[in-house]
């Protein structure tokens, strides 16, 4: 028994990492921005995560385990996130959002 949660982590911006996972998942749905202590407290929802950017690398916080249980979804993303590969950026921005799959 616990808390057991999935993060997934990209070597790209938020943005990227969206269009890449509406590829696969359908649209999702932005919640707004979450304060960063709020971070690891569990979203509502099944299929709801936090993401959070930093210096053009996006993490996802996934409670349930929707996304980071999918062993095709994740390989698929792997394999996309290395095309067309670029520095990261030099100005550090960190971002916090909190989103929900809408279904396909």
């Amino acid at each position: 028994m616990g808390l057991h949660e999935g993060i997934l982590a990209a070597a790209k911006p938020w943005p990227e990492v969206r269009a890449a996972l509406e590829k696969h998942c359908g649209t999702l749905q932005d919640q707004g921005t979450v304060a960063p202590e709020q971070w690891l407290d569990p979203p509502q929802g099944e299929d709801a995560f936090h993401v959070a950017s930093r210096d053009g690398r996006s993490y996802l916080l996934d409670p349930a385990m929707v996304l980071t249980t999918n062993p095709d979804l994740v390989v698929s993303l792997s394999g996309e996130s290395h095309r067309g590969a670029r520095p990261r950026p030099q100005a550090s921005e960190r971002k916090h959002h909190s989103a929900r799959g809408r279904g396909r």
